[in-house]
């Protein structure tokens, strides 16, 4: 049997489990052993008999484990969790296939006499003397122990020793060999229990032929009593397990990078090429790929020997029209999509923006009303909206909080080509077929079919009630009595700096809809504590340094009276997921300011106009001058050619204004800095 040095492991779902709890229903989640060791742990999936985990591991197995088995348990907030089932597989079952396993396997029941652990020290010898045969065996010593009493120990006996998993007892058994067939060696470990039964530890045995010709000495793992595996029949559900062996391919890429891995996939395309299993070949590197990508964004984005081997096979069995055909429709999978989304985005777009919309549609239609600018109204729009906002958005996502990381090289060229045919899309065909993108040429038939779509979707976007206020409040993305999530959260009302521990967590179950966001001491618990999802400011992770704990969120509300409180919860799922924006990469406590200051924007305007105040001010008393010379009489008097005098009349009096402004500003300045002073002296204002 081949070494086995690691596994790729995906526990994939699970479906019909047994419910568990009162409520009719589970909290399954599922764990990892290699023979008595816990090597991973899912996560909880909340009331479900049908859970879907898709989390993937990759475990090291030692060369000489015996299984790998998966436990199914049911999550209690109260007491030990619940056993619901489990699967086992041999060292022996799991080598036999190289492909691995992708299965749905029915659990089977959990028997404690079978879950035992540890080993034995023992020493076999076989005398002769005058009595006959004797078997001495020295029962030295036993280690890691199964806990069968609450405590966590046992009381393991050959001899009793109570209280520990790693018993001494350095006794010797001499046993006669009794007449007729010789007989095997079975030595047994118990818990010795005062009450009620003792509970089975575990056994080693050995067929006569082993005690004569080799006779035991040394340690050795103790097994469960030989029985039949019992097969539930499906009644405590299944588990779809996926796994893979490291093969000698993967070998060969954990040993190979760059252009040696480029050469390595070269000759593998060749060789199987030749012997008419490049299609196998490639299936296998793509199922390995497929396994290990958890970001269906990254797949096949790295310089992998799957990417490798499947580039150099395309070039050696297609041409490169083949190529190009290829290329033309990955590309076309990719942009048929991004302008279905476009398209069907209207109900999504703010009131506030479709009503500016609506407005630059109605103004740009009344400054160019000429039926050959009939486009022009489209244009406006869509410059915006189309050159601005949705093709940045895909050459560079990461601008947009869409991604965390900048693209790799191969993917930012396919964005590119992406963001190229929305603006194309953008400008209405405008420049189609001009200038040096010839390798639109192929697309032109889609773009101008798009073109289409996209002015019944401007139209749509600015068919707008404008009777609704631009600023009035957001519509709700669900309906009020609809809970979104639901489930245990660790729970942190704000407290001063110094109190910032990690132990002011409240573990509490919380339910989000569209209206509120309230929690309870338990799912059951009649009293409940809501914050309205209207009064929520803002959701930022925080810096995990501020409570020594992960994936710490800060949910900001604001009270009637305008003053902000801050709650922190510890959620479960990676805050860098979908669904998990953050308005900041991290944040400090109580690090938070509204986006939409009118004060602040105001005073950052009127800085402005006090550091430009001067500038302003020469600038039209030079004009007012000027206005004033003898050359602005000859322009009153008609004598200069095209001139107007109700202009100039005009200009005049809104520098006249201008300056009135300008002088508003310096008493309003000197206004300013008295208050400063003010403030400074009576010391800064209270909340």
């Amino acid at each position: 049997m081949a070494k086995i040095s690691s596994l790729n492991v995906r526990v994939v779902e699970g479906r019909a489990l047994p419910a568990k709890d009162v409520s009719g229903s589970s909290d399954p989640y599922c764990i990892v052993k290699v023979d008595d060791e816990v090597v991973a742990r899912t996560a909880t999936v909340w009331r479900s008999l049908s859970p879907f985990w898709g989390e993937e591991y990759t475990v090291h197995l030692p060369l000489d484990f015996h299984h790998l088995a998966f436990y199914v348990l049911d999550e209690d907030t109260v007491g030990h969790d619940d056993i619901i089932g489990k699967i086992s597989l041999s060292r022996e079952a799991i080598a036999a296939d190289p492909r691995g396993i992708d299965s749905w396997i029915n659990l089977s029941p959990v028997d404690p006499d079978a879950e035992v652990q540890g080993e034995i020290y023992l020493a076999v010898q076989m005398l002769e003397g005058v009595q006959g045969r004797c078997l001495r065996c020295h029962v030295l010593k036993a280690r890691d122990l199964a806990p069968r009493d609450i405590s966590g120990t046992s009381d393991p006996f050959a001899r009793t020793i109570k209280k520990t998993r790693f018993p001494h007892w350095d006794e010797v058994l001499e046993l006669r060999e009794m007449p007729g067939a010789p007989s095997p060696l079975r030595v047994e470990l118990w818990d010795w229990d005062m009450v009620g039964k003792n509970d089975f530890l575990g056994m080693v045995e050995f067929p006569p032929k082993v005690l004569q010709q080799n006779p035991p000495n040394g340690w050795f793992r103790l097994l469960p009593f030989p029985r039949a595996e019992e097969d539930s029949g499906g009644s405590l559900g299944a588990l779809r397990l996926k796994e893979d062996v490291s093969s000698p391919l993967a070998v060969l890429e954990e040993l190979t990078s760059g252009d040696c891995r480029q050469d390595l996939a070269t000759k593998l395309a060749k060789l199987f090429l030749g012997q008419g299993l490049a299609g196998p070949f490639l299936d296998y590197l793509t199922r390995r790929e497929l396994a290990r990508t958890t970001d269906p964004n990254t797949l096949f984005r790295s310089n992998s020997l799957a990417s490798k081997s499947m580039e150099q096979f395309m070039k050696g069995t297609s041409s490169e029209e083949h190529v190009r055909e290829a290329s033309l429709g990955l590309l076309m999978g990719y942009l048929g999509p991004i302008v279905d989304a476009i398209v069907g985005s209207v109900g999504r777009c703010p009131p506030a923006m479709r009503l500016a919309f609506k407005q630059l549609h109605r103004r740009v239609e009344e400054r160019f009303p000429q039926d050959e600018h009939k486009d022009v109204k489209y244009l406006a729009i869509s410059g915006f909206l189309f050159l601005r906002f949705f093709a940045p958005a895909i050459l560079t996502p990461k601008l947009f909080d869409l991604r965390d990381h900048h693209a790799d090289p191969q993917t930012g060229r396919s964005l590119l080509l992406l963001a190229k045919a929305v603006q194309s899309i953008g400008n209405l065909g405008q420049q189609l077929g001009q200038g040096k993108e010839l390798w639109m040429a192929p697309l032109h038939p889609f773009l101008l079919q798009s073109i289409l779509r996209v002015r019944d979707f401007l139209d749509q976007l600015v068919d707008v009630d404008g009777e609704e206020e631009a600023g009035g409040p957001a519509r709700a993305l669900v309906p009020p009595s609809v809970t979104v999530r639901e489930g245990y959260l660790l729970k942190r009302k704000e407290e001063p700096a110094s109190l910032a521990t990690r132990f002011a967590f409240k573990k509490r179950y919380f339910w989000l809809s569209g209206e509120t966001l309230s929690y309870a001491k338990s799912p059951d618990w009649q009293m409940r504590s809501s914050i309205p999802v209207s009064h929520i400011r803002a959701v930022e992770r925080v810096d995990e340094g501020a409570f020594q704990l992960p994936q710490v969120m800060q949910v900001v509300t604001q009270d009637g009276s305008g003053t902000l409180h801050t709650t922190y919860l510890q959620c479960k799922a990676e805050l860098s997921a979908a669904g998990c924006s953050h308005t900041h990469s991290a944040v400090t406590l109580g690090d938070w300011s509204d986006p939409l200051d009118p004060d602040a924007e105001t005073q950052m305007v009127y800085r402005q106009l006090l550091l430009g105040r001067d500038q302003l001010r020469m600038k039209f008393l030079e004009d007012f001058n000027m206005d004033s010379s003898p050359e602005a009489d000859m322009e009153d008097s008609g004598v200069m050619e095209g001139a107007c005098p109700d202009a100039l009349a005009g200009q005049r009096e809104a520098a006249s204004r201008l300056l009135e402004v300008l002088e508003d500003l310096d008493r309003a300045h000197e206004e300013f800095q008295q208050q400063e002073q003010r403030k400074a002296v009576s010391g800064p204002r209270g909340p």
